[in-house]
């Protein structure tokens, strides 16, 4: 943890720990039933980390957050739609949108088909289909998900909607958790940020290299990302 903090230069909202086989069905559909010990503490105490920034910068509306990482199999979607599944036990139904384009699984966390979605709109004739049929609730979790849709290989379309989605959630008091693509396998988180308040990243132990870290913040730096925890 020390070593993450010096490299990204913010705290370390909450370490996860791994889940032995006898619980690996827990990351394979988010079920409140099964969001009990360690595993669920850590992003408890990871919402209220959050909770305690937003009151600290007297924030007026719920904060939009994007959850990304340097590279693949890090963790990012399991830690957003956890994230998730914390604020809505504490009376607070997020939105969650899948902006991971390229190799998305949001929506099987939350047993959820993954079209249409927020690409569905941006392709040929997509213009017929209402922006209110991509935004869905799981009746399990009860979260609001909008899942990535058909893969694309421009982000530039959908901007238009996702802006529109996280002004409408923030508008209505909810908390928006933007999952999108590691930042060092495509340009798109960096292209999102400007639908997103805050950046949370997710750090491997055993995994993440200081290096990529470095890089990432470079990048993230550049592009003006208030990053507020690992």
């Amino acid at each position: 943890p020390e070593q993450v903090e010096a490299l990204v230069d913010a705290p370390v909202l909450a370490m996860v720990p791994l889940l032995g086989r006898r619980r690996r069905s827990t990351i394979e559909r988010v079920d409140p039933e099964e969001f009990r010990g360690p595993f669920a503490e850590a992003f408890r105490t990871m919402r209220a980390h959050l909770d305690f920034r937003a009151n600290a910068e007297g924030l007026t509306t719920a904060p939009r957050i994007m959850v990304t990482s340097a590279a693949p199999s890090e963790g990012k979607s399991t830690t957003a739609a956890f994230l998730a599944l914390a604020y809505a036990e504490s009376e607070r139904r997020p939105v969650v949108i899948g902006g991971d384009l390229r190799r998305p699984t949001i929506h099987r966390l939350f047993g959820i088909e993954r079209v249409p979605g927020l690409t569905t709109r941006a392709l040929p004739g997509g213009n017929a289909v209402p922006l209110t049929s991509i935004v869905r609730q799981d009746p399990v979790s009860g979260v609001t998900l909008v899942p990535s849709g058909p893969s694309v290989d421009q982000v530039n379309d959908v901007m238009r909607d996702l802006i529109a989605v996280s002004e409408v959630a923030q508008s209505s008091g909810q908390v928006v958790i933007l999952d999108t693509a590691p930042v060092r396998v495509a340009n798109d988180a960096i292209d999102f940020l400007v639908a997103v308040d805050w950046v949370v990243l997710v750090v491997k132990a055993g995994k993440s290299t200081a290096r990529s870290v470095n890089q990432m913040m470079h990048t993230l730096r550049m592009n003006g990302a208030e990053v507020v925890g690992v």
